[in-house]
């Protein structure tokens, strides 16, 4: 699948790209490009963070129910680095996260992994 058929299809929306021989953000960085390039980056329609800070906004302001009232495209691009720990509470937020956006046609989002990363199953 191509970036600019996951961007378009709503059957998918989540897409995890492992990155083989670098790193996360070095993968994020080329999505970003890619995007970029194909025309599907709108102003203030994106967001780009850590997996860390993903759960950090979930947890300081809701950010599941931010995602909610999302009614227009949106992407979230998301760098999973390969120190972050996802225990047991990690992991519930991170499925709670997902089953909101589910409802959600509009939000796309990709985790971006090294492929040597041990939460990389979980994601």
């Amino acid at each position: 699948m191509s970036v600019r058929d996951f961007i378009e299809t709503e059957q998918q929306q989540v897409l995890q790209l492992q990155v083989v021989g670098g790193d996360e953000w070095t993968g994020l960085i080329k999505v970003y490009q890619v995007l970029q390039r194909i025309d599907c980056l709108i102003e203030g329609r994106y967001t780009v963070l850590k997996l860390e800070r993903l759960v950090t906004l979930n947890v300081l302001m809701g950010f599941r129910i931010l995602v909610q009232s999302i009614e227009a495209p949106y992407l979230i691009l998301v760098a999973c680095e390969a120190n972050q720990l996802l225990n047991a509470a990690i992991q519930d937020m991170i499925r709670t996260f997902f089953e909101t956006i589910k409802q959600q046609r509009f939000i796309k989002v990709t985790l971006n992994t090294r492929s040597e990363d041990r939460g990389t199953h979980f994601l």
